[in-house]
């Protein structure tokens, strides 16, 4: 496995989104058997990914109220010089787009 996999799988659940935290835990299953002697290179190949949690919204938990509050204000100014672009979003429903309602089953599998 090689980083590259991680940042885009970081990068693309944050896609075009203005703030996204995602946790990814990266390891070996306690159920896979990996040969006690394996070597290094041998284990990459067991080592599974997992998204954990994702936030759109920034953390609260800071030590000091002043490091969110200056962080709120940043992010605010950045919208009110207009420091971004919007993108069209293709992943939300059309339907939901239209009527602001998704039928009672979407989403299921």
């Amino acid at each position: 496995m090689c980083f590259d996999v991680l940042i885009e799988i970081a990068e693309n659940l944050g896609a075009h989104k203005d703030m996204f935290r995602v946790d990814i835990f990266v390891g070996i299953p306690a159920s896979a058997n990996v040969p006690e002697n394996a070597t290094v290179k041998e284990r990459m190949k067991y080592l599974e990914i997992a998204v954990s949690e994702c936030e759109i919204f920034p953390t609260t938990i800071f030590p000091t109220d002043t490091l969110s509050e200056e962080m709120a204000r940043l992010w605010l100014a950045g919208y009110k010089m207009g420091n971004y672009v919007t993108v069209p979003n293709s992943e939300v429903p059309l339907e939901y787009k239209e009527t602001a309602i998704l039928s009672k089953g979407f989403g299921k599998l």
